[in-house]
């Protein structure tokens, strides 16, 4: 027996269990899934992908339920305006005589 059918190659295992091979390379990177990489493609032992299907947690399982952030509202001060005249007004202003 050739020792190469013990692995898959990650568009082998796309293939097979209707995933993308995309999220098995993730799964790879992340350290999920142990993959020996032989040039630019990875093999992914059997029992490995069989131990990574009976442990993986169903979607959405590790994140729970979401918690939000309660905010206080803050009022805002009241912005008092002055009567500050620009230069060039006061300017234009004094040369006028008003």
């Amino acid at each position: 027996m050739n020792e190469l059918e013990n692995y898959l190659t990650a568009k082998q295992i796309a293939e097979q269990f209707n995933v993308s091979r995309d999220h098995v390379t993730l799964l790879i990177r992340r350290g999920k899934l142990k993959a020996v990489q032989l040039g630019r493609e990875y093999l992914i032992a059997r029992e490995e992908w069989e131990r990574y299907e009976q442990n993986k947690k169903p979607w959405g399982a590790k994140r729970g339920a979401r918690k939000t952030k309660k905010t206080r509202k803050i009022k805002a001060p009241a912005l008092v305006m002055s009567k500050v005249e620009s230069p060039r007004r006061a300017r234009a202003k004094n040369a006028s005589g008003g």
